[in-house]
């Protein structure tokens, strides 16, 4: 009773409170409000006032007049105007009765507020339990209902008339206060009946606290408990409409179970029943647990039950089978209740193996308590997941002899796993397959005469005719109710006997066949479409729909889906038994597992009629992709995908219904359920249909999957789907099925990039997924180049790099191996001696790798291998017996598509046959030549026809070249195609290879290390041509290749590589050297169409991986090496420090080089380079030096301003080696850079720039213990220093100076640990007044304070996000663990990796 005594206090400080604001109260006080914001029992419903911006407006414009009459009124006796006194009085008195007359509004308001709140006061006083009766009775002596009529009644008289109010305002105020006292009585006397009951209550609640809050907070915390552990409500006993045996069937069943129940412990503790579909499992289980509970119940035996169904989700998830159990036992057993309600506190019942569960749910409770337990699980074959199942099933079998008290009964279907595992337990089993045909046709008949007695006209002897058709049959229970179920009187007995005959032989099928086509009669023909060849489709696809779904649909999403009339639809569902499929709260529900499953196999088995679910899933997924045409768009989840440092993201309201979260989780089900292979109706426009929904949709398909939480399950749709597509015939829509196949590969390549992303918000599919991180999101960006992204990323072309793996068989690792690009540089072969491997030289990370095409055989090793087109390949073998063969492969397809050279004898390596192709700026060469010992055959590509066919030498040199307009045949230049003219080509020596320009205009022929060139040879009709220049490398040359206009030549040889530029008269020194000094090294190149760029590939013997790059033949070598380090100035130019120690300057978006130190670098890479705050000038740091340079030539010497050395500038006798961190100050009149010295101590040098020189003014040791500097910054004018470690320790000096500057003294300011890791390079504000961080910006002046008000200047990067100067993340990097150093201003941001050096740009744009 202390809660009912609480309660009339609340009470009385409420209607107390109801007091104050009565009408005369114009304000309320301070006191009124707080009392009110406490009062939260029974908060207070006020009537609408008007508005308190409209009222302002009023009182504001009638103090203006007042104002204004009233100085009218002090210089009225100082105007001519006699009158103006009198009007000015009489205006004012006006004013004043206006405003009576609004605030008596407003007071009668308030009064009928008041009334409002006392009727609903004292209702709740009267529905209050335990009320004393003396209170009830005291209130009704009251008069309250005759004092509220006299205040309305005398508030209607107010109402005659706005002139009238207005008038007598005056007086109906007094009138309005004297109803205020009344109301301000009538709650003083309800507060004293108040209080005289609280003393009351209070008299009784010590003997009546035990006997009522007790009990009721009991309960309360016991439900707590239930709610908690069962996790499964459809899968308890009683629930979903599951009905028992009907009374006198199943007896010898029922007594069998219910013996072994009532056993010793010394019995098996395990019960299997076993049956077919429909044989009656359930409903024996249901009375186990229901109907003979109450018996068990009563010798002391607790019974639980979980009953598995697949049409819900919590009753299908074995997962909640223990907790669900354990529920039932607490709610029934106090004993149970106690051990478990303290567990709960400590964990979720779900968490931990079923083992964990089984011991801390079942096995401690029970051990506590006496008497026995049955536990009852029906239907383990409908759970989803068949491991976790087995695993619930393994746990029991294993652990049920710890409780001697427990027993087990399983019913599940027949032959199937888990009544194999039970089995293997050697259990009490009972199979309902085998029940002796006396007792199962007595239970029949039973059941026959149950059904058809209440159908109306059924006699007894209509009945009795059946029983000898029941008593000659062996059908199941299920298929005899829907037989009853069918039976019809319009049928004389005698045909009634041989429907009922009929009807009981009939199959599954075949009965849910005839249920179907009954409840489809319930339409209207008005609403059904003749026309069509299958008018019932919509409605049996609804079907099909609601079993996959699994009662995800209610009836007017369905309706809307599949456009049915509701009230027809519902007809439709209606036509079905209660017991296989019913309707509750427009929700439709299967409720028999056997029909589900028939449903969803729709379309994959055979029917008796083949037209009922004839292209069931092509009707569904098109009417799928039209509900998703019309209701998907971006941001549909109501996401806006960037997270915010402070507030966190935004939300906006999700637009996903429970429709379109169907259409987008089950249309590729439905999709994958058709028969790709074969053409059937509506085929072909279902693909056009699919092409062009993932043209417009995909993005926001994808959105959808991620909101509703299958994102996991995205790879997998899009695996199915890109399967189906294989299979189907590419004949009929060969192009939709190329661009489909192609947009599902690139969308399941993109999405294994950028999932993490997808992990923050679903919104980033439009930020992260078409960013063109691989070629398939290259081509998804082109693809959806109308869908806008807030980030740009550009790759650098000439710091562009890759790592294909090879994935090879180990054989010979260290044989000689040969590497040949596309003509569009796209795709790689690598050649070893026993086997080829394909691949994309610009392939997708997810899937670098070069895979084996052909593989070793007994006869034959592999020679050579080329390129033709994008899916053909030339292959050269040469067999045991010295035969060499050259076949044109598919790649695709794996098989020969034609033999150009078969059975050619080649004794040794110098007769192998010779392949060549014409050079060209296409992708692919449109002839191929091909060199034997006795002649030259050219095919064209296209058709290949032999277009020449030429007899040779054997004694000439092996060298064949083709171009548009000449072949070169050893040195023997022949016109092509006519053969007009034919020269000797002059070379000195032995030639080994030659090659064309692709417009035919220079000839390059390379002997051991010689090189000649021949450049103007077209319209040359001498008889010999001489080379315009000779030179020379140091290394043997291998092969040649020229540029599409011969300005450049590429020689390669064995680890060397050159490239000179042929428009230079001197070509004795290659402006491009590559060697491997450490390895043997086989390269293949291949020039850009418009000869800018040069594709490298690289490959060594026993290297389990191939290099590819790309050169900007425009630039310098020295500023094209893998990048270290990266800076960006004020005005947005690059600086870039590569791994050999060069330095360049680079424009905004790096496609020319504005300055590059040559003659001074780095003697190794470059760890970090900076630009001073002006731009004027660029330090970079190596561990040996760091180097300060003017940025533009007039401001400081030749190349180098100046140069710190550790030899010559160290001031300790110790080792010592820079670190990356440096920084100039605000004005760049200050230079910091830190020294780590052996043993380990990190000092700041101090160094000023003045006069083109460096001052040293001193260092100091920093207090970092064993931790490492990774960020430093100096303010402004060099005052303040601050650092961060990589413990995330941010850290503010204050830095003097003597009048000398040449000492510096450091007194530690502040120092705080950073939340989150700093990655934002240090920087101080202007003003000096907070230093920016990724973290944040830390206010220098109050002991670093976080203010998340200031902004940052710079987009950065933060666990490999890139994040806007706001904190907004924009995209995640697939490569972030990769990152070696990074750089911004202001949008602009720049990061290179770590494994290549390859540097990308990424521009930020603002979200819209």
């Amino acid at each position: 009773m202390v809660f009912f005594g609480q309660r009339f206090r609340s009470l009385l400080r409420n209607i107390s409170l109801w007091r104050k604001p009565v009408a005369l109260s114009r304000c309320p006080t301070e006191e009124s409000v707080d009392n009110n914001h406490v009062s939260n029992s029974h908060p207070q419903q006020h009537s609408p006032l008007p508005s308190p911006k409209s009222q302002k407006i009023t009182e504001t414009c009638l103090e203006s007049g007042k104002i204004l009459l009233k100085v009218l009124d002090s210089v009225a006796d100082y105007v001519p105007f006699v009158g103006l006194a009198a009007v000015v009085n009489a205006t004012l008195g006006l004013i004043e009765q206006y405003e009576k007359l609004k605030q008596n509004d407003v007071d009668i308001e308030g009064l009928h507020s008041r009334i409002r709140d006392l009727r609903g006061f004292i209702e709740t006083v009267k529905d209050t339990s335990h009320i004393p009766d003396s209170l009830i009775e005291s209130l009704g002596k009251l008069g309250i209902e005759e004092i509220v009529d006299d205040i309305n009644t005398t508030t209607e008289t107010f109402k005659p008339s706005w002139w009238t109010k207005y008038l007598f305002a005056n007086g109906n105020s007094k009138v309005i206060a004297e109803l205020a006292g009344k109301i301000n009585n009538l709650f003083d006397d309800i507060n004293n009946l108040l209080r005289c009951a609280i003393m009351e209550v209070t008299a009784d609640s010590n003997q009546q606290i035990n006997t009522v809050i007790a009990p009721l907070v009991t309960n309360h915390r016991r439900q707590g408990v239930q709610d908690k552990l069962i996790k499964a409500p459809n899968a308890l006993p009683d629930s979903f409409g599951r009905k028992a045996c009907l009374p006198g069937t199943r007896r010898h069943i029922l007594r069998r179970i219910t013996r072994w129940i009532t056993e010793g412990e010394e019995t098996q503790q395990i019960f299997c029943l076993t049956g077919e579909s429909g044989s009656g499992k359930t409903a024996i289980a249901v009375s186990i647990s229901s109907e003979r509970g109450s018996e068990l119940k009563a010798n002391n035996t607790r019974v639980a039950g979980f009953f598995c169904s697949s049409t819900f989700d919590d009753a299908s998830n074995s997962t909640f089978i223990f907790p669900t159990l354990a529920g039932q036992l607490a709610q029934s057993d106090g004993a149970i209740y106690t051990v478990l309600e303290p567990l709960l506190g400590q964990q979720d019942p779900t968490h931990g193996s079923g083992k964990t569960q089984f011991k801390n749910l079942l096995i401690d409770p029970l051990e506590n308590v006496t008497g026995k337990t049955l536990l009852v699980i029906d239907g383990l074959d409908e759970c989803k997941d068949l491991k976790a199942t087995l695993e619930v099933v393994e746990t029991l079998l294993m652990n049920i002899s710890k409780i001697p008290s427990l027993k087990v009964l399983f019913c599940c279907r027949s032959n199937t796993p888990i009544v194999e595992k039970i089995r293997s337990a050697n259990p009490h089993y009972l199979s309902l397959d085998d029940v002796e045909l006396p007792q199962l046709r007595h239970d029949l008949c039973l059941v026959l005469k149950s059904q058809l007695e209440s159908v109306k006209d059924f006699t007894p002897s209509n009945i009795s005719s059946l029983f000898d058709v029941i008593n000659n049959s062996s059908c199941s229970f299920f298929v005899a109710l829907a037989a009853c179920e069918e039976l019809s009187l319009s049928n004389p007995p005698d045909q009634l006997v041989n429907t009922f005959k009929k009807l009981l032989s009939r199959g599954m099928n075949s009965i849910y066949e005839s249920l179907m086509k009954r409840a489809f009669s319930n339409v209207d023909p008005i609403h059904q479409d003749l026309s069509n060849k299958h008018p019932e489709r919509p409605y049996f696809a609804a079907l099909v729909i609601v079993a996959f779904g699994k009662n995800s649909l209610e009836l007017p999403g369905i309706s809307e889906l599949l456009e049915i009339p509701i009230d027809q639809l519902r007809a439709f569902l209606n036509g079905f038994p209660d017991y296989i499929l019913s309707i509750d709260r427009e929700m439709v529900f299967i409720r028999l597992s056997t029909f589900q499953e028939y449903l969803e196999s729709a379309g994959r088995v055979q029917s008796t009629e083949s037209s009922l679910f004839d292209s069931i899933h092509v009707y569904i997924t098109q009417r799928l992709f039209c509900y998703m045409n019309r209701s998907l768009h971006r941001h549909i989840s109501g996401a806006n995908g960037s997270c915010r440092r402070a507030s966190g993201p935004l939300k906006h309201k999700s637009t996903i219904t429970p429709t379109s979260t169907y259409a987008c989780r089950y249309w590729h089900a439905h999709l994958t359920r058709i028969d790709a292979s074969e053409t059937c109706e509506g085929l072909q426009p279902l693909f056009c249909q699919l092409r062009a929904f993932f043209q417009k949709h995909l993005l926001h398909w994808l959105e959808v999957l991620i909101a509703i939480g299958d994102r996991e399950l995205i790879p997998e749709n899009l695996t199915q789907l890109l399967d189906w597509i294989l299979k189907a015939p590419c004949h009929p829509t060969a192009d939709t099925l190329s661009s489909l196949e192609s947009i599902i590969r690139d969308a399941h390549t993109s999405f294994s990039l950028v999932e993490r992303a997808l992990e923050s918000s679903p919104h980033q599919v439009y930020h992260s997924f078409l960013l063109p991180w691989t070629p398939s999101s290259k081509r998804l960006a082109d693809l959806y180049r109308h869908v806008e992204t807030s980030i740009t990323v550009t790759e650098v072309s000439c710091h562009r790099r890759q790592l294909l793996a090879m994935n090879s068989d180990g054989n010979n690792i260290e044989e000689p191996l040969t590497i040949k690009f596309s003509y569009d540089a796209h795709h790689v072969v690598v050649v070893k001696k026993h086997c080829i491997l394909v691949g994309e030289s610009d392939g997708d990370t997810s899937t670098n790798e070069l895979k084996i095409f052909l593989e070793e055989t007994e006869s034959q090793t592999y020679i050579d291998a080329s390129f033709v087109g994008r899916n053909l390949l030339l292959v050269t073998t040469l067999s045991s017996l010295g035969y060499a063969e050259v076949h044109l492969w598919n790649v695709v397809s794996k098989t020969i598509e034609r033999p150009l050279l078969q059975q050619y004898q080649a004794n040794t390596s110098k007769l192998l046959p010779v392949v060549v192709f014409l050079p060209t700026k296409r992708k692919s060469p449109s002839m191929v030549a091909l060199l034997t010992s006795s002649r030259v055959i050219v095919w064209d590509v296209q058709t290949w026809k032999e277009q020449l066919s030429i007899q040779c030498r054997e004694d000439q040199p092996r060298l064949l070249a083709l171009s548009p307009h000449h072949i070169l045949i050893g040195l023997r230049l022949r016109g092509f195609p006519d053969r007009t003219h034919a020269a000797h080509i002059d070379f000195a020596g032995a030639p080994c290879c030659a090659s064309f320009s692709p417009d035919g205009s220079t000839l390059a022929v390379a002997g051991h290390t010689d090189i000649s060139l021949y450049r103007k040879i077209l319209g040359n009709k001498s008889s010999t041509i001489y080379p315009t220049s000779n030179f020379s490398t140091t290394y043997p040359i291998t092969s040649l290749v020229l540029s599409p206009k011969g300005s450049y030549l590429v020689a390669m040889g064995n680890s060397n590589l050159w490239a000179w530029k042929t428009w230079k008269g001197d070509l004795v020194q290659p402006f491009i050297r590559l060697k491997n000094k450490e390895k043997q090294t086989v390269s293949s190149v291949v020039f850009s169409g418009n000869g800018r760029y040069l594709h490298c590939a690289h490959v060594c013997p026993g290297s389990e991986t191939a290099l590819f790059d790309m050169r900007l033949m425009e630039e310098p070598i020295s500023v094209q090496m893998p990048v270290t380090a990266l800076a960006m100035s004020c005005n947005g130019k690059i600086a870039t420090g590569s791994s050999n120690g060069a330095v360049a300057i680079w424009n905004s978006n790096m496609t020319s080089v504005l300055r590059y130190w040559k003659r001074e670098r780095h003697r190794g890479p470059v760890m970090s380079i900076v630009f001073s705050p002006d731009g004027r000038f660029i330090a970079s740091v190596s561990p040996e030096r760091v180097y300060i340079r003017a940025t533009d030539s007039d401001l400081g010497s030749d190349e180098v301003a100046q140069r710190i050395m550790q030899s010559q500038e160290s001031l300790l006798d110790v080792k010592r080696q820079y670190l990356s961190p440096c920084a100039f100050s605000g004005d760049a009149s200050l230079f910091v850079c830190a020294v780590e010295t052996e043993p380990r101590s990190t000092f700041a040098q101090i160094w000023k720039l003045a006069a083109r020189k460096l001052k040293f003014l001193g260092e100091f040791k920093l207090a970092l213990g064993e931790v490492s500097i990774q960020s430093i910054s100096l303010s402004q004018t060099g005052t303040l220093l601050a650092i961060s470690d990589n413990e995330n320790t941010l850290a503010v000096y204050t830095l003097t100076y003597n009048d000398t500057s040449i000492h510096a003294e450091l007194n530690t300011l502040r120092k705080c640990v950073l939340e989150r890791p700093v990655q934002l390079r240090l920087r101080f504000t202007t003003d000096d007044k907070y230093v920016l961080t990724s973290a944040g910006a830390f206010d220098v002046k109050k002991k670093l304070e976080l203010d998340e008000s200031v902004p940052l200047a710079d987009a950065y990067l933060q666990d490999g996000w890139v994040v806007d100067s706001e904190g907004q993340q924009r995209c995640w990097l697939p490569f972030g663990e990769d990152i070696c150093d990074w750089a911004s201003h202001g949008s602009m941001l720049t990061v290179c990796t770590r494994t290549l050096g390859n540097v990308i740009l990424i521009a930020v744009r603002s979200l819209q």
